[in-house]
């Protein structure tokens, strides 16, 4: 086996047996990321000047 190859097993090996850590693992709870969604979409919506601008849209 050249050295090449033998470098880039070692490579792979060691990125699977050392896996890096997920974001995922520091992610706020569900209920925290279902909050902050509902604020964004919370408001009044009024598009007024819009339908009043372009009323054949």
């Amino acid at each position: 086996m050249n050295k090449l190859k033998a470098y880039t097993l070692t490579v792979i090996l060691a990125a699977l047996t050392f896996p890096q850590a997920s974001h995922a693992a520091v992610a706020p709870p569900v209920e925290a990321q279902v909050k902050e969604v509902a604020q964004w979409f919370t408001g009044f919506f009024n598009n007024t000047q819009q339908v009043a601008s372009s009323p054949e849209s």
